[in-house]
């Protein structure tokens, strides 16, 4: 799939899916597709994105009125960066409810990934603690250390699992959370109980 990267960006302009392409990395779910021509790949993708946008759909209209999110758009963004975050299946939900309590309350998400990607482009390199003072002050559209809200358009190919998990849940009683080294985090709801939670973890 990746391999035909060029094939796929010339194939959804001309099939004009240029608006859904701004999402690259949203475009269908991750899978792992086989094609062996031009004509497959195109059935393909057009299957998948209706596949996707039924999904989206079917979804959003069950979303609760306390979600914050403005547009499934900014849904497939989110479960991008929830993507990213969740290590471990059970904590997609918390993690989500974190970052719509965020968005709710006008605070900046601060997530690590979203850095990552407006930085280096990909996830190919970590943040050390060396560059990452110089990293928060990019000033880049992805940098949720400094913008409010959220990126532009989605950091990964998100799951179906991290998409249902920021459409479904609600803010929630946590503002923060930090891994705790073995996948899992440490969930705070004030920022005092976060710094503690960072120092002794």
């Amino acid at each position: 799939f990746f391999q035909a990267e060029d094939g796929i960006r010339d194939l959804v302009r001309s099939r004009g899916l240029g608006d859904v392409y701004k999402r690259q990395e949203s475009l269908i779910l991750p899978d792992t597709y086989f094609f062996t021509d031009r004509q497959q790949l195109e059935r393909l993708m057009i299957n998948q994105k209706i596949r996707l946008d039924n999904i989206l759909t079917r979804l959003w209209e069950n979303k609760p009125k306390d979600n914050p999110l403005k547009s499934m758009n900014e849904a497939l963004v989110l479960a991008s960066i929830v993507e990213r975050e969740a290590a471990v299946e059970w904590e997609r939900a918390q993690i989500s409810s974190v970052f719509l309590s965020r968005i709710r309350d006008g605070w900046r998400l601060d997530a690590d990934p979203t850095l990552i990607y407006g930085y280096y482009g990909d996830f190919s390199k970590k943040i050390t603690k060396e560059n990452l003072k110089a990293v928060k002050g990019d000033n880049n559209p992805f940098n949720t250390y400094k913008i409010k809200g959220l990126p532009p358009r989605p950091i990964c190919y998100p799951s179906l699992s991290s998409i249902e998990s920021v459409i479904m849940s609600s803010p929630g009683e946590y503002f923060f959370f930090v891994a705790k080294g073995d996948g899992t985090h440490i969930f705070s709801k004030t920022l005092d109980e976060h710094n503690k939670a960072v120092n002794n973890r």
